[in-house]
């Protein structure tokens, strides 16, 4: 339960909106900040659960079905608007004053917007804003988010509650994550590269992660038994899965990167993040390449991939250093 997270990862907002709900002092318009990898829109949903909830105590339970239909965004009187995904437009704006100047159509009476990622908002889209901000009325409470505050107007910012978050630490994302079903070791991996959990879980989520882990996986393996055969490998195996994506280039050479950085880990007895490639890796380890040197090359063809280059070109000139030096 994102209760339970946020009560205990943070404790000043979240005692400041009990403190709230428990005194009926709760606002008409609230700004959630945080840096990238803060629960926000988690905080923002929380919140938007604790004004509608049909057992408070005094926030959300987050169990009754007004909770839920609130979470899954079935709720006739809630509306998200998500600037991680779309820019934020005048017409999402507009929309919202539509709806809510109408009746609302919940037993409640109380109509409730999130506008996640605020500073994602076009100049019409704020213009609107601080007119419906402007003036509030008692059924419709405002949530906003930002991940910046700094390119949030002062005018937004002095007409909200603003409630600061922490970043969630690497162990509390890992945590997060296992319970959301994510293997340890994708969990591990995953939290080393992202912050943001709703990021991770879409990345875990998408079956091309798992086919180009599986191929960082049997690249490895390919170089600990015939580097030789290494570059037929990759024109053979990686290219054709790749297919020429710029992202899954990238993703492919920073999670090979990554295994190779756990080879030196396991040579220096570190913790690493591939734990269940352990007996891979202990392989390499004995062999005589430079692993090193192969971190070396990929770091700098990996900061290629978004100029204007050809992926298979670069695959294949990184593969034939790899090959033809050995790793050296």
């Amino acid at each position: 339960m994102i209760k339970n997270i946020l009560e205990t990862s943070q404790k000043v907002a979240y005692k400041t909106i009990q403190n709230a709900f428990l005194h009926d002092k709760k606002s008409h318009a609230y700004l959630i900040s945080a840096s990238k990898g803060a629960p926000t829109k988690e905080m923002a949903i929380f919140l938007a659960q604790s004004f509608l909830c049909e057992n408070p105590s005094p926030l959300a339970c987050e169990e009754c079905l007004t909770c839920i239909r609130v979470a899954d965004g079935s709720y006739s009187d809630f509306i998200l608007v998500d600037g991680s995904k779309a820019t934020i437009k005048k017409e999402d704006v507009e929309y919202i004053q539509s709806a809510f100047s109408k009746t609302a159509l919940e037993n409640k009476g109380l109509k409730i917007y999130v506008i996640h990622m605020i500073e994602k908002a076009t100049a019409g889209a704020i213009n609107s804003l601080l007119k419906f901000l402007e003036d509030p009325t008692d059924d419709v409470v405002a949530i906003l988010t930002t991940e910046n505050i700094n390119m949030v107007l002062d005018t937004i910012i002095s007409r909200c509650q603003l409630l600061r978050l922490m970043t969630f630490s690497k162990q509390e994302i890992i945590n997060e994550i296992q319970g959301k079903g994510v293997d340890h070791e994708d969990a591990l991996i995953l939290s080393s590269k992202y912050s943001d959990i709703e990021e991770i879980m879409e990345i875990y989520n998408n079956q091309e992660f798992v086919m180009i882990k599986d191929l960082v996986i049997e690249t490895v393996i390919q170089i600990e038994k015939d580097i030789l055969g290494l570059n037929y490998f990759i024109q053979k195996e990686v290219m054709p899965k790749i297919k020429k994506d710029k992202n899954n280039c990238f993703i492919y050479l920073d999670l090979l990167e990554t295994l190779l950085q756990d080879v030196l880990k396991l040579s220096l007895g570190q913790e690493i993040l591939f734990v269940n490639q352990k007996d891979i890796l202990t392989k390499l380890v004995m062999e005589k390449v430079n692993v090193q040197k192969m971190i070396e090359h990929i770091m700098i063809e990996k900061n290629k991939i978004f100029l204007n280059c050809e992926v298979n070109l670069l695959l294949d000139s990184l593969f034939y250093k790899i090959v033809y030096n050995k790793g050296e």
